[in-house]
């Protein structure tokens, strides 16, 4: 209670909101990639529900996750700052107990706040739990198909506002979903054996590098995590000499299906989001409740030769989804073309209850933009960080990247001006014209960006460990 009455003092007073303190549900759809939607160009039928949603909602096209996983991505979506302000981008992360998080806003301007997560790095042991009122763990490693009847039973309890947060891992490995999800989307049977094995292991598809399957290994015994670079000049995983032997070769029949099985998995949570979404119509709430689907990140297919998301910056991971829905759906089918970020959500959504953000808040509201009382904030790029030694700006038609360095070493936008084929290095894709004002900008973030240089202590029981390393976290760095 003292520090809910320390927020309001430190925030102010409360500035009359556009809407009356209208409920908030934010859904966040785990390894999403943005251009699985049909909002966003998709022409497979995966999404049918949340093209429905777009078409209702406020569309930001070019919008761009801060980090490329799940633990970084929703410490900064909860706080609005960016990862390397809260702490060293390290697996025993957790969210500082001094960072304000947006369910502790809420909760000092009168709302009731609960999160329904599928675990993992969601799991309150890193944090998230900070400022809600109900926070219960779905499952581990959970689907929306655990949380949203959670979070539907939750929202018709009690009176007064709400905040729901509702989060689903159905795009994460492991891609194989029950019938008809699983298979939906893939050509067979038969189904390529090989392929059809790794796309149903926990982390079978992270294990796939260059096209070959290494069933028995772990990721850091097939990558070079110590190079300055996991990568190397060309962008392509780092695979180990004389590992061939303890691989399988996919071919390109064997790829295409793990994709498709990924599209499956697209499917399956687009089900159970069209269900949140009827069930919201069935309780009355679409008229009273601001409604937001985004995606802390999005996955590799192959690109570079990897399914996964924690190894690049590029628009595959970092191109994410974000929708808004004004109640009664106003303003529906309006689609904004400049970059935002993750990190404007909890600003957005402060100012749609009419609170004030936290002073520390890096992030801008888009909220003038949405209800159309004003443009978007103005800026040259977005910035994304990523745990593996890199820093990147994507503008308006072109993305550089710094990778070789920590995010949080003192010196990084000194030895951004360095430059090795083995280590430090930049990468430039777009327009290349318009690299040097992008990298220049970057480096002026860095300057501008307070970092974080202590690890808040992770206290994570054993068990939670096992099922992180089970999917090749935990022991990479």
């Amino acid at each position: 209670m003292l520090r809910l009455c320390a927020l309001v003092v430190l925030m102010g007073c409360v500035r009359a909101p556009m809407l009356a303190q209208p409920n908030v549900v934010i859904v966040s759809m785990d390894t999403l990639r943005a251009d699985h939607l049909g909002a966003h160009g998709s022409t497979r039928g995966l999404t049918p529900n949340l093209d429905r949603f777009a078409a209702e909602a406020v569309v930001f096209g070019q919008a761009y996750a801060q980090a490329p996983e799940t633990l970084f991505s929703h410490a900064s979506l909860f706080t609005g700052r960016y990862p390397s302000e809260l702490g060293p981008m390290h697996y025993g992360f957790r969210l500082p107990a001094a960072a304000t998080t947006l369910a502790e806003v809420l909760s000092a301007y009168g709302y009731a706040t609960g999160a329904f997560i599928g675990g993992g790095h969601l799991a309150e042991e890193f944090g998230f739990d900070a400022g809600f009122d109900t926070f219960v763990n779905a499952a581990d490693w959970g689907s929306l198909h655990h949380s949203v009847p959670l979070a539907l039973d939750w929202l018709v309890e009690g009176t007064g506002p709400r905040l729901a947060f509702v989060h689903g891992y159905d795009a994460h490995a492991r891609y194989l979903k029950p019938p008809p999800f699983g298979h939906g989307f893939t050509e067979g049977p038969p189904f390529p054996a090989v392929a059809q094995r790794a796309a149903q292991g926990l982390d079978g598809t992270s294990m796939v590098v260059d096209g070959r399957w290494y069933p028995d290994m772990e990721l850091m015994d097939v990558l070079d995590f110590q190079a300055g670079r996991i990568r190397d000049g060309d962008g392509v995983g780092r695979v180990r000499a004389g590992l061939e032997g303890a691989s399988i070769p996919l071919g390109p029949d064997g790829v295409d299906h793990i994709r498709d099985v990924y599209a499956g998995a697209v499917a399956h949570g687009d089900a159970w989001f069209g269900l949140l979404m009827a069930g919201l119509e069935a309780q009355g709430r679409l008229d009273d409740t601001v409604v937001i689907v985004l995606a802390d990140h999005g996955e590799e297919l192959g690109e570079d030769g990897l399914f996964e998301h924690r190894f690049t910056l590029g628009d595959a991971v970092t191109h994410v989804p974000l929708m808004v829905r004004l109640p009664g759906a106003r303003r529906g089918g309006q689609r904004h073309g400049g970059l935002v970020g993750l990190i404007d959500v909890l600003p957005t959504v402060v100012e749609a209850v009419g609170a004030v953000p936290p002073a520390e808040v890096a992030g801008a509201s888009l909220w003038p933009a949405i209800i159309g009382t004003g443009p978007l904030p103005s800026r040259e790029a977005v910035v994304s960080e990523g745990a593996f030694r890199m820093l990147s700006a994507r503008g308006v038609a072109t993305r550089v990247t710094f990778s070789g360095v920590s995010t949080d070493h003192p010196r990084l936008a000194e030895l951004m001006d360095l430059a090795s084929p083995d280590g430090p290095a930049w990468a430039v894709e777009g327009e290349a014209a318009a690299a040097p004002a992008l990298k220049a900008a970057l480096k002026n973030w860095r300057r501008a960006t307070p970092v974080a240089v202590e690890l808040q202590e992770l206290d994570a029981p054993e068990a939670l460990r096992e099922a992180l390393r089970a999917r090749g976290y935990w022991g990479a760095q």
